[in-house]
């Protein structure tokens, strides 16, 4: 009887400390996860923004020059 209780205890601390590992430290990986691509995102609508408002000041200044569309690449990291 000692046995199956020992064994018992010791899996209900394993699910204890992994509980607690789930709940504390993986939201903070997440976390830092996605803060990084909230920033990747970012940057990219702010490269688009800048790409649409120099090509249509450009349309404007040259008059009737074709618009000279440049395809966005992203940068490797």
């Amino acid at each position: 009887m000692r046995k199956i209780r020992f064994i018992r205890s010791n899996h209900t601390l394993i699910a204890i400390i992994l509980s607690t590992i789930q709940l504390i430290y993986i939201p903070l990986i997440n976390a830092q996860k996605e803060s990084k691509h909230i920033n990747t995102i970012e940057n990219q609508y702010a490269h688009l923004k800048y790409t649409i408002e120099t090509q249509s000041v450009t349309v404007i200044v040259q008059g009737s020059l074709p618009i000279v569309y440049t395809p966005m690449i992203p940068k490797n990291k």
